[in-house]
């Protein structure tokens, strides 16, 4: 039967809006252009951007969130169960929704210990998308989310390889499901390089040991040490606490007139690099925390601008980039082996028009936004058509 009222979904997350987690923006976009009425409700509100100046975005606790830092501060016992009250009284102001959806897994936890409590409670969505999943497996920590595996609703990850790892943690496999991230690849211009020198890589990204950045460094070097080498260059915009570091290691390799570090970048000026860029260098691999990749959102955008992407096989990338047919893909860690990738990038330059036109096609079909909301709102209306709404939990 079709509903006489649109669905009405609100996000829960830590902190909105948020410049390196523009995938929550784009979901949003997403289901709203299908349709859904949307709020965000986060611990920490920042200043509005021009892209979510139109958004309903409220704190968690509401007027209550002036007294969370002093919660905070006081004995591990009494601050869980002054944060579990306030959670309480939060949980009441979701019950207006058809659905909640949790970005990250222990935002998921917070509104699961509280909602099985609130009679008429929504079904809850908890979408994991790298360091929920990779770092609780490596700490032994995978157990903080057994709240949600019996708790009503979908439990989402960015990749194959976390719904693995979540199912072997006790996750049920029946709603456990992959749901891709995605763009709007129509807001993206694509544009089709010569592939003449100097070759321009890019780089985006905070600079963590997950990304990658210390091995694309290394194997840049010894691309340059070749006899006869290409031309190229290699722009870096992203911050963290890595970034001395790496900019010592690109003036102790030689390479720092080749090298550029733009630091963190707003999103337009991100699109502006993507433009004038040739190839994008992501080796991302997995951090001694255990920290891993989704997908990342930023291969997505610079597949859809027409650059040639070379990453890893790491984690969900595989999923998207497919070696030899939309991109190129090294060995995770393995300097040597991105050695072999971006030489095969240098000597195959009359090929490469088809990897990056197959690119484009694999994100207008498998990784679009329009698509990944189609998907989300079927998941929501199967909820709550199947009696898990907030008549009937």
């Amino acid at each position: 039967m079709k509903r006489s009222t649109p669905l009405s979904v609100c996000v829960v997350t830590d902190t909105f809006p948020k410049l390196s987690e523009t995938f929550i923006l784009s979901q949003i976009e997403g289901l709203r252009q299908a349709g859904v009425a949307v709020m965000v409700m986060a611990d920490h509100v920042a200043d509005p951007t021009e892209e979510t100046r139109h958004l309903d975005v409220r704190q968690r606790w509401g007027p209550l969130s002036l007294i969370e830092p002093h919660v905070r501060r006081l004995p591990p016992a009494l601050s869980d169960r002054g944060v579990t009250a306030l959670d309480r009284v939060f949980a009441r102001r979701l019950l207006r929704f058809d659905a909640v959806i949790a970005h990250f897994g222990m935002n998921g936890v917070r509104v699961a210990r509280t909602g099985h409590r609130t009679p008429g409670f929504p079904p809850l969505i908890t979408l994991f998308h790298g360091f929920d999943v990779g770092m609780a497996a490596h700490d032994g920590t995978l157990g903080q989310y057994r709240p949600l595996f019996s708790h009503p609703g979908l439990l989402l990850s960015v990749n194959r390889p976390f719904r693995n790892t979540l199912i072997d943690a006790g996750a049920p496999p029946e709603r456990t499901r992959v749901h891709h991230l995605g763009i709007r690849p129509e807001t993206i211009r694509f544009r089709r390089r010569d592939w003449s020198c100097p070759f321009r890589f890019l780089s985006v990204g905070r600079l963590t040991e997950k990304k990658g950045t210390e091995i694309a460094l290394r194997a840049l070097a010894k691309i340059h040490d070749d006899p006869c080498g290409p031309d190229w260059r290699f722009d870096i915009i992203g911050d963290g606490e890595l970034r001395e570091d790496l900019q010592a290691l690109s003036q102790k390799l030689g390479l720092a007139d080749r090298v550029q570090f733009h630091g963190a970048q707003p999103h337009h000026a991100v699109r502006t690099a993507m433009a004038e860029a040739d190839g994008f260098l992501l080796p991302s691999r997995t951090a001694a925390t255990g920290d891993k990749e989704g997908i990342p959102i930023v291969l997505m955008e610079a597949m859809a601008a027409g650059l040639l992407v070379v990453s890893t096989r790491h984690s969900g990338i595989p999923e998207l980039v497919r070696d030899g047919e939309n991109g190129i893909l090294a060995d995770e860690g393995d300097v040597d082996d991105l050695v072999r990738a971006l030489r095969q990038v240098f000597a195959n330059r009359t090929t490469l028009n088809l990897l990056t036109d197959a690119a484009r096609r694999t994100v207008e079909t498998q990784f679009s936004a329009d698509r990944q909301s189609r998907e989300l709102v079927e998941w929501i209306e199967e909820l709550v058509q199947n009696g898990i709404s907030r008549e009937t939990v």
